[in-house]
């Protein structure tokens, strides 16, 4: 069978069952109704009321008309009536052909009215006395009603009561049903469809469902994981032209430098000396590149080894603000350090807690403007200690911030004369901070700068 029909088959079958069990419902009550009612109420009722017309006339009067008078009563009732003495011998009337056969403990009890059951061949009946005097003796009017006068009144009361809800119910839940299957399979094919095309190369292909329920947050699942593939395979695609731009540049230099020096361009050792001199700089920057990219690789795959220790970050931090500063002079900024807190002590990675604020602060210098300021701040959030590396740069754009930090992801907005880089610094730098157990967080605005925030647990 085909699998677009296993759900079609599949509500059929579940609404079969919900009618079944409704059914049962039903049938699993008429029997309640019989056990617990051996005779109906009201029919008990109408006997009492037929005493209370009798009981002046039984007393004084003659009972010599009554056998026509009781089965008349009899049949209105749907059933036998007639009078019995005290031992249950019949006195009026004729008794049912079931009573003989009845195991009635005669005299009765002292109470009002007694209610007997007994089974024969063709069915149930149910026999009533009830305590009457007949010319001044204790006697019984006698009542036997047969099984189908019970079933009668079942039935009506079930189709009054509990048949006719039951009905509409049912209709009700069919029509109900049918708008509610007709909708989810409506929308299981709107996200198959989306789903079949994405598959098969249409990356616009998106589900078109609105709504809050289960479904809708399906198909919106659905469009936000095909939202980051596809902004995935955008920005790997970007990152591996970057890298082949980034890898063409130095490897261009090598070679024009090394076919100069084979042409003899070199008339002395100090030339020599000065062509690879930046031979070895266009290396560096090579394995540079390649470093990263391995680095980036073992902390995606969680090959990367971190041993934590007790960490002073006032003291990491005067380090850094000392091993930077070349960087700062080269490009006339001032860098300004502030230590709001006098907790300073964390639990992490020494060598890889220095890189990834390495990776932070070239940054920050390289999107800083010259003559500007970088503000790095060291200050206590809770139970927590933050490091915030702020520029005067030129910000990102509020829908890249998402973004930065991913693996393959670089700012799309255009470099300027200052800026360049592979765009691999962010990535290793949040790449190990997370691992650290650490977080990482962006605040940007753009014409404003931008803060790169990380925190952690204060060590105690």
């Amino acid at each position: 069978m085909p699998k677009k029909h296993y759900f079609s088959l599949w509500y059929l079958m579940s609404h079969v069952t919900a009618v079944l069990l409704i059914l049962l419902f039903l049938l699993v009550f008429h029997i309640y109704i019989l056990s617990v009612y051996k005779i109906p109420p009201i029919l008990f009722e109408k006997l009492v009321s037929v005493h209370e017309y009798l009981a002046p006339r039984l007393e004084e009067g003659s009972v010599d008309d009554l056998p026509v008078t009781l089965e008349i009563i009899g049949k209105a009732l749907g059933g036998t009536v007639w009078l019995a003495d005290i031992n249950g011998n019949p006195l009026v009337g004729t008794p049912s052909k079931n009573f003989y056969s009845t195991a009635i403990p005669f005299p009765l009890p002292e109470q009002k009215t007694t209610l007997t059951t007994t089974n024969y061949s063709d069915g149930t009946s149910r026999i009533i006395a009830i305590k009457v005097k007949v010319q001044g003796q204790p006697s019984y009017l006698m009542g036997d009603f047969g099984y189908s006068t019970i079933t009668a009144f079942l039935y009506q009361r079930s189709r009054d009561f509990i048949a006719a809800p039951a009905f509409i119910g049912l209709l009700i839940s069919t029509l109900l049903g049918f708008f509610m299957y007709n909708r989810l399979r409506l929308n299981i094919a709107d996200i198959t469809n989306a789903a079949e095309g994405f598959a098969s190369g249409n990356y616009a292909s998106r589900s078109k469902i609105i709504g809050k329920d289960e479904l809708a947050r399906l198909g919106q699942t659905f469009n936000s994981m095909a939202d980051t593939i596809v902004h995935t395979q955008q920005t790997r695609r970007e990152f591996f032209s970057n890298i082949a731009h980034e890898l063409k540049t130095p490897l261009g230099n090598i070679q024009c430098i090394t076919e100069s020096l084979q042409d003899g361009i070199a008339s002395n050792d100090s030339e020599r000396q000065q062509y690879f001199t930046m031979i070895c700089d266009e290396t560096a920057k090579l394995n540079h590149m390649v470093n990263n990219l391995l680095d980036l690789e073992k902390l995606e795959t969680q090959q990367h080894h971190f041993s934590k220790q007790l960490i002073d970050l006032k003291e990491l931090l005067l380090q850094q603000e000392a091993s930077i500063k070349p960087l700062l002079q080269k490009k006339e900024l001032s860098l300004t350090l502030r230590l709001d807190t006098d907790k300073h002590y964390i639990l992490a990675d020494g060598i890889n807690l220095t890189k990834a604020l390495e990776n932070f602060l070239v940054n920050a210098i390289k999107w800083s403007p010259p003559s500007s300021n970088i503000d790095l701040a060291l200050t206590e959030q809770g139970d927590h200690l933050l490091i915030s590396i702020s520029d005067r740069g030129p910000g990102i754009p509020e829908k890249e911030i998402p973004f930065i930090g991913e693996r393959f992801y670089q700012s799309q907005q255009p470099h300027n004369f200052f800026a360049g880089g592979t765009g691999l610094g962010l990535a290793i730098g949040r790449s190990l901070i997370t691992s650290m157990g650490g977080t990482f967080a962006v605040l940007s605005k753009q014409g404003q700068g931008t803060t790169f925030t990380l925190s952690f647990p204060i060590a105690t």
